[in-house]
């Protein structure tokens, strides 16, 4: 009989392997992530408004 009885002839990294690869192929791909970036605050009032005031 052949099948999944067949993986009891494995060693247990390669049964764990396997299993890992079937799961893979099985589950579909999931989306890509962008990395998240960091864009500093505003501070429009803070730098206009001094040089603006200054004359």
């Amino acid at each position: 009989m052949s099948g999944l009885c067949d993986l009891h002839d494995y060693p247990e990294h390669e049964r764990i392997a396997i299993a890992i690869a079937v799961r893979d192929s099985l589950m579909p791909a999931p989306a890509p992530v962008l990395p998240l970036v960091a864009f500093p605050p505003e501070h429009a009032g803070a730098g206009a408004l001094s040089t603006e005031g200054a004359t």
